[in-house]
């Protein structure tokens, strides 16, 4: 059953307090959930107040949410699929629009894509900063500083790079200036954990107490896989990390999971294998692959074990159904679940 009518009842907060910062222009969602840009990089100080920003909080307000893609956004899909709104939506007779006129609350760093590994599913090569880049990168952090520092109270760091192989996102950690950001009370770590050591820890010492959240992409439950997903990665020095990080003090802890044609037979594993390290305080996120310009269109055909044209589609329904609504666990595959599942699970599969 759709829920579809909920889309006007409820307000995704998400454009009205968020800003993701690429190279290539500036978001008011992540990309692949809300394609639609809102400014770049040299009017950066301007875009919370653009036309483009603008039509997307509209298209929030009048409930036809025309730029998102319930397909790609696992909290759209559960408000459409499921009936259930995440925390992100706010009923739509509670939302205020004037308290979100001042700035951005909170806003992703995604401009630097320095990382230690260089995964199919992200990039076709290592790349890693250096020279004019990290010039350009720290000019874009005080960019961000001047035009948006006394509004932003949650910082993400990165959807596009490591913040640990990131010499300028390392940097920034390493030295934050509270005064610069006067509001902040929430850094948000996206990494892929192999750097993230007792040693590091330490070294951000003076921020431990605005460390709020994790985020740790891992994308397999064997070495093996591991070595092919994560290219460049070390499966025994990740274990390792994660038992440190496992007894890290935070509010919430996730593990993320890119699900495609390689490893999709080993989301329960995965699973089972998380949950069981960080004894259930943990949320693991199973996520589309996305293709962000590293396959073909022939490519991603293949990548893609959730099409129903995919000759292991059927396999691929039977995996999924493992993990379908257990504990701890998110998705944004809810389309696929609530069009094939029940019918191929019942005896078709």
């Amino acid at each position: 059953m759709k829920h579809t009518d909920l889309m006007k009842e409820y307000i995704c907060t998400t454009p009205f307090t968020y800003l993701e910062v690429h190279k290539n222009g500036v978001y008011s969602c992540c990309p692949s959930w809300l394609p639609k840009k809102v400014g770049s990089l040299e009017n950066i100080n301007e875009v919370w107040k653009s036309k483009e920003l603008l039509e997307i909080q509209e298209s929030i307000i009048n409930g036809t949410y025309k730029f998102c893609s319930n397909k790609h956004c696992p909290y759209l899909a559960q408000l459409i699929t499921e009936g259930i709104a995440p925390s992100v939506f706010i009923e739509k007779n509670k939302f205020n629009l004037n308290k979100f006129k001042d700035g951005p609350s909170h806003i992703n760093f995604g401009f630097d894509r320095s990382c230690n590994l260089s995964c199919p599913s992200c990039r076709n090569f290592a790349i890693m900063a250096n020279g004019e880049e990290i010039e350009f990168i720290d000019e874009t952090i005080e960019k961000i500083t001047e035009s948006f520092g006394s509004s932003i109270k949650r910082i993400y760091l990165s959807g596009t790079s490591d913040p640990f192989a990131s010499k300028s996102f390392r940097k920034f950690l390493t030295t934050f200036d509270k005064t610069k950001f006067p509001n902040v009370n929430h850094i948000h770590l996206h990494t892929n954990g192999l750097l993230l050591n007792k040693k590091m820890w330490n070294e951000l010492s003076n921020i431990h107490d605005i460390i709020k959240t994790i985020e740790i992409s891992i994308d397999a439950a064997t070495e093996e896989t591991y070595e092919i997903v994560r290219r460049g990665g070390d499966w025994h020095t990740l274990m390792e990390n994660l038992d440190f990080i496992s007894t890290l003090k935070l509010n919430e802890k996730n593990i993320s999971f890119v699900v495609q044609d390689t490893n999709y037979k080993e989301m329960e594993d995965f699973y089972l294998m998380i949950t069981k390290k960080f004894k259930n305080r943990i949320n693991v996120f199973f996520n589309k692959i996305t293709n962000w310009g590293t396959y073909t269109n022939g490519e991603f055909l293949i990548k893609q074990i959730w099409n129903e044209s995919h000759p292991e589609f059927n396999l691929f329904l039977k995996e999924l159904n493992k993990i379908n609504k257990v504990p701890n666990c998110t998705h944004n595959m809810h389309d696929i679940i609530e069009q094939y599942l029940p019918k191929k699970i019942n005896g078709l599969i």
